[in-house]
């Protein structure tokens, strides 16, 4: 399979691919992922800042308590948990940006000294960042998709998870009718939609300034009643105050018998939607939305 994360810059898109590379070493959630081993192609963040933000979610501390202040004894296992699953024998890095001939035949020879693994996941982080020497980004990316299809067809224990930027067009756009993403919103690449299995559209349209989001009937999205301005209308708005929202593009493979939903909306702070916060006016802790990291702040 092959999935493509899309949002604009700052979205959190490197966020949550390091939630999911963490998932697939998670015991309770795969209880097979000894015999699972990743390689991510790190280009925009390095290692080093990839643990500290891990870090810093896991002690619940700021990146510069943890770089320049002493570790709480209670925190010295958690500390030590962090870094261990870092130099977990099952995890590899291609750090370097590559161009799309090496980044195939580095692959390639990845996935023939683990083919008999039960599941080998290769993530790249971002897409656009391949290596021209072609003189043609456009050609460059599109030939590394084209790399990355004969490999998920030569290999079957083989899984991409591609992150992907979105045009800038979409942070332009004021009609509430077409601020969702669309097809032609991924930056540089129709290729890698033809040939993506699932294509999802992280975005947070409060951060460009939107209070008001699509325009749909009710009926259609009935299971997100909770994020509608008035669902008792025929059209209605998505509220976006405090909320990301998650567009399947693109689903190669679904079972027809079942609904599709494609989309889905989380809150950024559960704690001020149980108190029926719906609206920046209505904050009064502004510290609820502090961070140390722009790509996990909603605002």
């Amino acid at each position: 399979m092959i999935i493509t994360l899309v949002g604009i810059s700052g979205s959190g898109k490197s966020f949550v691919l390091q939630q999911i590379e963490e998932d697939i070493f998670n015991r309770d959630l795969n209880s097979n992922c000894d015999d699972y081993v990743l390689l991510r192609a790190n280009w925009e963040m390095s290692v080093f800042k990839l643990l500290i933000r891990k870090l810093k979610r896991s002690l619940n501390r700021s990146v510069k308590s943890i770089l320049f202040n002493e570790t709480k004894a209670e925190d010295v296992e958690k500390f030590k948990k962090v870094c261990d699953e870092e130099r977990s024998g099952n995890i590899y890095y291609l750090e370097d940006p590559c161009d799309p001939k090496t980044f195939y035949e580095t692959a390639k020879a990845f996935l023939t000294e683990h083919k008999k693994k039960k599941q080998v996941v290769i993530t790249i982080d971002h897409i656009a960042l391949v290596r021209d020497i072609l003189g043609n980004k456009k050609k460059s990316m599109d030939d590394l998709v084209e790399y990355i299809n004969s490999l998920k067809k030569e290999f079957s224990n083989v899984s991409f998870i591609i992150l992907s930027q979105m045009n800038r067009e979409i942070e332009g756009r004021s009609d509430v009718r077409f601020l969702a993403p669309q097809r032609g919103d991924i930056y540089n690449s129709d290729t890698m939609y033809h040939i993506s299995d699932i294509v999802l559209a992280i975005h947070n349209p409060y951060k460009l300034r939107h209070e008001k989001y699509m325009l749909v009937n009710p009926d259609r999205y009935s299971y997100l009643t909770e994020h509608m301005e008035n669902s008792a209308n025929k059209t209605t708005n998505f509220k976006t105050f405090n909320r990301l929202f998650w567009h399947y593009m693109k689903l190669r493979e679904v079972n027809d018998d079942n609904e599709v939903q494609d989309i889905h909306i989380e809150y950024f702070n559960k704690k001020l939607a149980d108190q029926g916060i719906d609206s920046k006016k209505q904050m009064k802790d502004s510290d609820l939305f502090s961070s140390d990291n722009e790509s996990d702040v909603p605002f």
